[in-house]
């Protein structure tokens, strides 16, 4: 007979996670999907009559959220009191690598895509401003070679931990660069205001 309260171990909280994630194709949503699934993560862990898909699925869903407390934790947070902080959460680095690309967990960084001409505008502004109509604007190289979405299979996730560390790593250099790019129109809009301050 399994027991609910019992507790993980070390062991068996890391072979949680490793399952989990190697049986993410399980969890599709669809109905009745999610407890077939922690059965399968469950039997993959080798706890069959000790521990039951919900509490594993429990035990999970504890990961998850002390995993986002430690990510982001709240401005002013102390851990003088020997709170856990990513640093010294055990099972921080592996929920890192298991879940830190999912959306829900980090969002796409929005950035506007037209960069702003020197006087604020732009591009697409300031051809218009400048009589020409707005089908005369030329995209970027980037934004030529970006395919249509709608004509593409959906991707698959990577499955493999190595797979999953080189796309976490890929996202980080993209977020960089739109942070790179952010600041420089951060900074020449600032710019552009002290100089207009300064005529006033």
């Amino acid at each position: 007979m399994t027991d609910t309260r019992r507790s993980f171990t070390d062991a068996e909280t890391l072979a949680l996670i490793n399952a989990r994630v190697k049986m993410e194709h399980l969890f599709s949503g669809k109905r009745n999907a999610a407890k077939s699934g922690w059965e399968q993560v469950v039997k993959e862990m080798g706890l069959e009559g000790q521990v039951t898909g919900p509490h594993a699925s429990n035990k999970w869903d504890n990961l998850i959220t002390e995993y986002k407390e430690l990510k982001d934790p709240p401005t002013g947070t102390r851990t003088d009191r020997g709170e856990a902080s990513a640093a010294t959460w055990p099972w921080f680095e592996a929920m890192h690598e298991a879940i830190g690309g999912w959306p829900s967990i980090q969002p796409p960084t929005l950035v506007a895509s037209c960069p702003l001409s020197s006087h604020g505008q732009t591009a697409a502004e300031a051809s218009t401003s400048a009589g020409e109509g707005p089908s005369q604007v030329s995209l970027s190289s980037e934004e030529q070679s970006v395919p249509s979405t709608s004509s593409q299979p959906p991707t698959k996730r990577p499955r493999r931990r190595s797979s999953v560390l080189a796309f976490l790593k890929k996202q980080a250099e993209k977020e960089e660069a739109r942070d790179a790019a952010l600041y420089e129109q951060n900074e020449r809009l600032i710019n552009l205001l002290s100089e207009l301050v300064k005529k006033k």
